[in-house]
């Protein structure tokens, strides 16, 4: 996964035939072109702009506006309720193209954030008796995002204890959980950490 950060002018009205996302009339856009690298989950947010925005990727060719097909939208999730935050199923080599306007006409320094996030796996989970019992496993999650590892010893349960939060520069880590003993089941899970 990848990720990326900027200021964009948004103060240059609007060009004939753009799309109207959102429902909501928006004018002073600036558009942003990001390609996915894997699959994942893409994230996106305007928070940190200066004026009121929403967001709304698109995919397709992307020669003309005719050929772009709206793939989600947002107007005011974000952190201070007018900034925008979407995120959306992304797929490897596909080119998405971002639309930040202001709502309204609405103008000023818009501020693009945006991750791919990798599907989340634990895998290669090995028991061996040394050291008190352990179970040795490979993380499978994003490059510099912050990753929880949990157990529980019931799969239904409510109360999952965190063994480590941990930020992979690769994106992939191993882990080993010791002293887990030798008759214990132990359910395993990895969350992402925003």
């Amino acid at each position: 996964g990848y990720s990326g950060s900027g200021n964009l002018p948004c103060s240059l009205g609007r060009d004939p035939r753009e799309p109207y996302p959102c429902t909501t009339y928006g004018a002073n856009t600036s558009w942003y072109a990001i390609q996915a690298d894997t699959n994942g989950t893409l994230y996106i947010g305007t928070d940190g702009s200066n004026f009121d925005t929403f967001v709304a990727p698109y995919e397709g060719r992307g020669n003309s506006f005719a050929t772009l097909t709206n793939v989600a939208c947002d107007n005011n999730s974000g952190v201070d309720g007018f900034d925008s935050r979407i995120n959306f199923p992304a797929t490897m080599g596909a080119t998405y193209f971002v639309q930040i306007q202001g709502v309204g006409a609405a103008s000023g320094i818009a501020a693009i954030n945006y991750k791919l996030v990798r599907p989340l796996s634990i895998t290669n989970i090995v028991y061996t008796n040394g050291f008190g019992g352990q179970f040795t496993m490979r993380v499978n999650s994003t490059s510099n995002l912050l990753t929880r590892v949990q157990y529980s010893t019931n799969f239904a349960s409510t109360n999952w204890i965190t063994l480590t939060n941990y930020t992979p520069v690769s994106g992939t880590f191993m882990f080993t959980n010791s002293n887990v003993g030798s008759s214990t089941n132990r359910y395993y899970r990895a969350l992402n950490v925003f």
